[in-house]
């Protein structure tokens, strides 16, 4: 027997009434109620767990994603800092080629002094060798006339 649907105050009485004249048909009711009460509970507690559940995977997920944050700002810093090393290592290779194109020069010019030096050596030594030759004629020449002027001299 179920609970007959009746409208009004009077006819709630009397359904309560019918209701209590069977205490079986009463008891099962609240057996009915209780069990699904006991369903409900059930149902209340899963689904808190399960809100909990989804609560700290949320926190999981939140937290990943504060580290997945942490971790790009991170590896931006430090593609920042690569590209700003590129850029001095480009800087210096630019000033290192510029110090090796002076260097060639200077080495060059160097050559071409080096090479002007030993023109005017072997000039200057081509020039000793021909005052030396010089001087050796001329001491010849110097000996020849004083033997010559030896020679003409009255005797005293």
């Amino acid at each position: 027997m179920s609970i007959p649907i009746i409208t009004g105050e009077a006819d709630q009485l009397l359904s309560l009434l019918k209701l209590l004249a069977d205490p079986k048909h009463v008891e099962h009711i609240l057996k009915q109620i209780t069990t699904r009460q006991k369903e409900l509970e059930k149902t209340e507690e899963d689904a808190r767990k399960q809100t909990d559940d989804a609560k700290a995977t949320m926190n999981k997920i939140g937290m990943a994603q504060a580290d997945l944050i942490r971790r790009e700002k991170a590896l931006t810093d430090e593609r920042a800092q690569f590209v700003q090393i590129q850029r001095n290592l480009q800087q210096q290779k630019d000033e290192l080629s510029k110090k090796s194109a002076a260097l060639g020069e200077q080495i060059s010019n160097a050559g071409r002094l080096e090479a002007d030096a030993q023109s005017r050596n072997a000039q200057s030594l081509a020039r000793e060798a021909r005052v030396a030759k010089r001087e050796e004629e001329l001491k010849k020449s110097v000996d020849e006339h004083r033997a010559w002027l030896e020679s003409i001299k009255p005797p005293r």
